[in-house]
């Protein structure tokens, strides 16, 4: 036991080490100072957890500040926000450098990503490939995503779970376990600041906060201020920032990996940059091009004139602009090698603007150039056929159309394109359509139906139809390509042959098919095998290339024929039914599309077949699929080539329709505008009301496409600009997910407002007026002549403004609907000569209806001009907003009238309970000397006296409560009755010519001669001229002017009261009379109140039928309360007091309360206890009476006139004789926070009134055993 009470005390020793540690001692360790026990035990884990955790101090450090963000106590941040500039050591490491300003702020801006930001931070930690050994640097993506996931983890989010797991893939496990109990120990510190709120900042980090302004900012903000809209922002910008980094990384990517050629250049047209493909086709390595000029290494020629070209790149230095040549341009490879090129050139701006480069873009076209001609072969083919080739979708919908099915349909292209297939289809056949486009999705393909459509004159044909499925490069079906062969003159010539053999010999000799008949032979089982040509026509032999085959067996002449020629044949001469077929020889090497029909009865087993050799057909299809392959495989490519056409383009993601992404001719189109990140109507506000949302609206929603053609925009090049008149060709293309849901969408187009004139401006702007007038219910529309002159009218006009149509066509618009307070400011002229100027002005303003009522309209006024810019007139757009309006005002005036009233509420609250301590102190005081001093008679009537008055204003304070209570619910009754004005005024004024009195005032009274008589409440009257006289000697200095003055005017009475007190500001003036209104002064001033007299006062006057009225000339210039009233005709139990034993001190003890009354007890009880004491009334006196009487002991009011306690009690403790006095804080407040600033202030005790006795003398006794 004697070896434990030898070593140094835990809280002697503790503080010393702290500071040793951090370099500071932290308010965090001066808690809990009758626990030391508690105190130990925390700096134990505080060393455990924190200081000696094996982490990298500075990484512990920032993370400690990153965590201590989302404590509802700003001490945590606030502290290690210091170590981390300086004030301190980081972590407790003396080596440890420490961070900017700058640095700390970026961190605490950085925003806790959460939801899809939080992904990119749990895939940096899940897909390592191995486990970080060092923790990452500060700033780095590496420190971003192990805060994030940590930050998840410590605040035990919905996230939580993923983050641990990805923070245990990301590190060792030691270095796991290490970082798990850094967050233990964080949150146990996060807990021990919740439950000390009085814990304060240090002076250094006071004046750190001070000076730094955006520091002080991000750490004294409410945690819950990290889902603000200005977080959402900085959140917003960092995932644009992340989207630039990933894109730049993709042009990396995309440099090396994409299929055009690309080559930079500096200023000056020197090579700076060579990606592969340019490398390949120019035949110069990167190593041998840097630095040298681009016309030697990129060098072009004219392909027809064989001309060398001026390279783009040089064009694009030189005119600041994207330059493309025209088509023909060969490149000349380092080894001679030629090759037709597309290619174009762009300038490369740096930050500032200015030109620091060109990037040059080429691609190899000879496939292309290739497929060109191929393409226009196919086309030569199509367009030659003598079948009609049809191509449409799905839907039926005609995509082609070439010559053949105009001449066999009689439809020209232009009237069948775009048209759905089914006007071509009799009505009885209309389901063919349907079971055709079945197969056709199923991927099956139709050969050879036969049957009947209708031409455009109306006649019936018969048609043959071989319909292929088209694909995509996917292999989707998306469409059908239609052969179709019109046959009906076959059919004719059927039929011919049946009436008439010398028709049929006509048409069989002059007939351009190949045509015989032939006997089919069987064998003993009845199977066709073979078949005999009896007769041909002259072409037979042109057509199937056999010759003399008369007489002759199939087998003869080709020994290897197919046996499915004989099967088909043999049913067609057993059966009787005719068939169309198409069927290749192989042998013969040809196709031929064959018609057989059964010639007599089956016993003759006789067929004749038509037939053509369609080898050629065939073979032109099977090129056209093999081309349109090769389309579709180009059309990527074409793609890629778009992205780079000179054409403005963008990308828009989301239903917002965000920016993703701009090319440079869409900068330049809309003005070079920050667009990137933000929606169309952020960006392009100028851009709302014009249908281009709802364009992309629509898109967005259906999927499908919109073409815009000669279509007008309204564009701000430049902030302050005038908008500018704009004509575009655009496509709105919906870009979608892998699972096919929209996401997006491209646009793309031309600028084409150099070909447009006024004219076609006039009748778009026309026409989107007439669709606006009829789809739109509840907006009043018209236009008017330049003017002013209303020239059309709506039915919105009548519901809106309340005119018909033959009252307000050839009003003057200005006069007739906009106020007169409008008018007097000439802003409907105004308005008009903005529209004219800039195309449109906005107004959100009260307007005029025909009944003279008033509404709140939203509108929009546009100029109207011909094609030379000559204004015609105006168009004007307007809604009645009125309801939305008043909703509005009202929300912002209710709020406005709760956040007011809760403040009065606060306020009054405190001010009441030191309203009534006030008086109390007194009180008690003076029950004490009446006790010491029985026998002095002359001390206890002073005292009584002095009781009488702090209860009589006691009983005034409640009286006052009690009463506004009543008379807010309405139960307040008055007595009244016929009574002299004179006798409640004297009554008034001997109620409190005490106060007045003891405040030193001069209070003057004049009175009328002749006696007013008036119908009133006695008490009440009385009560309410007492409050009036007590306000007015409550906010006048010592020694102020208080003037009462009484007189008649005509069957008033109008009473005055005045002073030159404090006065009351302007802007309070309105709302003294109402409930808990105080004029905001400082309660160390010494001026207080409940805010409740004067709403008393009022109430009473009222009730009493009379009015009151308050003027004051400003701050210290008192104030005057008039009241005017009708006049009428002339027709407590004694306190029992405890004996109680009085410890006599002989100290030097200086009273300070500027209540004299208390002073006085105060003084009298201290010196009866036998010790010497002065008195002084304010904070300034106080000190020059201490300066010279030298106390031992200072019992002093806190708020009083001239220099408050706070003050008084700091300029002591700088003294040198005030350094050692015992300072006693004697006040009615008596909150935590009050005993704080106290404590602050240098004040030994904080005594709230009234104070006790007994424990004052025991006080004083304590204080002079210790001094002795």
């Amino acid at each position: 036991m004697s070896d434990q009470s030898e070593q140094p005390s835990p809280l002697h020793s503790l503080p010393d080490e702290v500071q040793d540690r951090f370099g500071v001692l932290p308010n965090f360790f001066r808690l809990a100072p009758d626990t030391p026990q508690i105190t130990e035990n925390l700096w134990g884990f505080a060393k455990f957890g924190y200081l000696d955790n094996p982490l990298p101090s500075l990484f512990k450090e920032r993370l400690f500040v990153y965590l201590s963000q989302f404590c509802e106590v700003r001490y945590c941040i606030s502290r290690h926000v210091g170590f981390l500039v300086g004030l301190g050591k980081p972590s407790g490491d003396k080596d440890c450098p420490p961070e900017t300003i700058e640095q700390i702020v970026r961190l605490l801006r950085r925003p806790l990503p959460v939801g899809e930001t939080l992904d990119p931070h749990i895939q940096f930690c899940e897909n390592r490939d191995t486990k970080l050994i060092e923790l990452p640097e500060s700033e780095s993506l590496a420190e971003e995503a192990i805060f994030s996931c940590a930050t998840h983890v410590f605040l035990q989010t919905a996230e939580a779970s993923r983050c641990l797991n990805a923070l245990r893939q990301a590190l060792e496990s030691v270095t796991f376990q290490q970082l798990l109990v850094f967050l233990t120990f964080v949150r146990t510190a996060h807990f021990w600041t919740k439950v000390h709120p009085e814990l304060k900042h240090e002076d250094d980090i006071t004046e750190l906060l001070t000076i730094h302004k955006a520091l002080a900012g991000c750490v004294l903000r409410d945690p819950e201020a990290k889902n603000s809209e200005s977080t959402k922002v900085l959140l917003n910008e960092l995932i644009e920032l992340r989207k630039e980094r990933d894109q730049a990384e993709m042009l990396r990517i995309t440099l090396a990996s994409i299929g055009d050629g690309v080559i930079a250049t500096d200023p000056h047209g020197r090579v700076t940059l060579l990606n592969a493909v340019a490398e390949e086709l120019t035949g110069w390595t990167g190593l041998e091009a840097i630095g040298k000029p681009i016309e030697s290494v990129f060098q072009i020629v004219n392909e027809q004139t064989r001309q060398p070209v001026v390279s783009p790149a040089l064009e694009a230095l030189r005119e600041g602009k994207i330059v493309a040549l025209a088509n023909h341009t060969i490149l000349i490879a380092k080894d001679g090698t030629e090759r037709p090129i597309d290619d174009s050139a762009a300038p490369i701006r740096d930050a500032d603007g200015n030109i620091a480069g060109s990037v040059l873009i080429f691609r190899d076209i000879t496939q292309r150039k290739r497929i060109q001609k191929s393409e226009r072969m196919l086309a030569s083919v199509v367009e030659s056929s003598d079948d009609a080739i049809i191509s449409k979708t799905l839907d039926g919908i005609i995509q082609s159309w070439n010559g053949a099915a105009e001449r066999i349909f009689g439809y020209t292209p232009e009237q069948a394109i775009g048209r759905h297939i089914s006007f071509l289809i009799p009505e009885e056949r209309a389901n063919e359509e349907d079971q055709i486009i079945q197969r056709i999705r199923a991927g099956e393909r139709v050969d050879h139906f036969e049957t009947v459509r209708v031409r455009s004159d109306g006649e019936l044909i018969h048609v043959s139809l071989t319909i292929s499925p088209i694909r995509d490069a996917s292999g989707r079906v998306v469409g059908a390509s239609k052969i179709a062969r019109d046959f009906t003159e076959q059919k004719r010539a059927e039929e011919a042959l049946r009436h008439s053999e010398q028709r049929y010999r006509t048409l069989f000799e002059s007939m351009d098919e190949g045509f015989c008949v032939i006997e089919v032979i069987f064998d003993e089982n009845e199977k066709p095998v073979d078949y005999l040509f009896h007769e041909t026509n002259q072409i037979f032999d042109v057509q199937c290339g056999l010759q003399n085959v008369t007489g002759k067996r199939v087998k003869e002449l080709i020994p290897e024929h197919e046996d499915n020629w004989f099967e088909i044949y043999g049913k067609v001469a057993t059966t009787g039914e005719s068939i169309r077929f198409t069927q290749e020889s192989k042998k013969l090497g040809r196709w031929f599309d064959l018609y057989a029909s059964r010639i007599g009865d089956a016993e003759s087993r006789m067929v004749a077949v038509i037939f053509n050799d369609i080898t050629a057909r065939k073979q032109n299809e099977a090129e056209r699929e093999r081309l349109l392959r090769a389309v579709d495989a180009e059309r990527k490519r074409l793609t890629d080539v778009f992205q780079h056409a000179p054409s403005f383009m963008c990308v828009l993601s989301g239903p917002d329709h965000v920016f993703e992404r701009a090319n440079e001719r869409y900068f330049q189109l809309v003005g070079h505008r920050e667009l990137i990140g933000k929606s169309i109507r952020e960006a392009l506000p100028e851009v709302e009301g014009q249908g281009f949302i709802e364009l992309l609206d629509r898109v967005y929603k259906t999927g499908e496409p919109f073409i815009g053609t000669n279509m007008q925009v309204l564009l701000q090049k430049g902030a302050g600009d005038d908008l500018d008149e704009r004509f575009v060709d655009f496509v709105y293309q919906a870009l979608r997910n892998a699972e096919g849901e929209v996401t997006g969408i491209i646009a793309q187009g031309v600028d084409l407002t150099a070909r447009h004139t006024a004219e076609l401006a006039l009748r778009e702007n026309e026409n989107r007026f007439r669709m606006l007038v009829e789809q739109v219910q509840d907006y009043a529309i018209f236009m008017t002549d330049t003017k002013g002159r209303a020239t059309s009218w709506n039915e919105g006009v009548l519901r809106v403004l309340g005119f018909e149509e033959d009252e307000f066509i050839g009003n003057d618009i200005k006069s007739a609907i906009f106020t007169p307070e409008d008018q007097e400011l000439n802003v409907p002229q105004l308005e008009l000569e903005m529209a004219a100027k800039s195309g449109s002005a906005s107004d959100d303003r009260w307007m005029m209806r025909k009944d003279g009522t008033r509404i709140w309209a939203a509108g929009v006024t546009t100029g109207l001009h011909n094609e030379n810019g000559k204004l015609l007139g105006f168009m004007k757009v307007m809604r009645d907003q009125t309801v939305r309006k008043q909703m509005e005002d009202d929300l912002r005036q209710y709020a406005a009238d709760l956040s007011e009233a809760d403040r009065r509420k606060t306020e009054f609250l405190a001010t009441l309970g030191h309203e009534l301590r006030n008086p109390l102190a007194p009180i008690r005081t003076g029950l004490e000397v009446m006790k010491m001093a029985k026998d002095d008679q002359a001390a206890v009537e002073e005292v009584r006296c002095m009781m009488e008055r702090q209860v009589q204003q006691m009983v005034r304070l409640i009286d006052d409560l009690l009463d506004v209570s009543r008379i807010t619910q309405g139960k307040m009754v008055l007595r009244t009755c016929r009574v002299d004005l004179a006798e409640i005024i004297q009554s008034a004024i001997e109620a409190t010519r005490t106060f007045i009195d003891e405040a030193g005032h001069d209070l003057k009274v004049e009175l009328p001669p002749q006696t007013i008589f008036i119908n009133a409440d006695p008490n009440r009257l009385a009560q309410v001229i007492s409050n009036l006289l007590n306000n007015s000697s409550k906010y006048t200095p010592e020694g102020g002017q208080i003037q009462l003055t009484c007189h008649r005017l005509d069957s008033e009475v109008v009473l005055s009261v005045r002073d030159n007190g404090l006065g009351i500001p302007p802007e309070m003036l309105d709302n003294i009379f109402e409930m808990f209104t105080q004029i905001d002064r400082s309660i160390e001033e010494g001026y207080t109140g409940l805010g409740i007299g004067l709403t008393l006062v009022k109430r009473l006057v009222e009730m009493h039928g009379g009015t009151i009225e308050v003027h004051s000339d400003g701050a210290d210039k008192g104030s005057e309360f008039t009241l005017r009233l009708p006049i009428v005709d002339e027709s407590d139990p004694e306190e029992t007091t405890e004996e109680v034993s009085v410890i006599t001190s002989q100290l030097r003890i200086l009273v300070v309360d500027d209540n004299k009354a208390a002073a006085t007890m105060l003084k009298m009880v201290v010196k009866l206890l036998g010790n010497e004491v002065r008195v002084a009334h304010d904070g300034k006196s106080a000190i020059e009476v201490a300066s010279e009487f030298l106390p031992e002991v200072i019992l002093m009011d806190l708020g009083m006139p001239v220099m408050n306690g706070y003050e008084a009690a700091r300029h002591i403790r700088e003294q040198e004789w005030g350094k050692e006095i015992l300072l006693v804080a004697l006040t009615g407040w008596g909150q935590d926070e009050d005993k704080q600033r106290t404590e602050q202030a240098g004040f030994d005790h904080h005594l709230v009134k009234p104070a006790e006795p007994a424990a004052l003398q025991q006080l004083l006794a304590n204080h002079q055993w210790k001094s002795n």
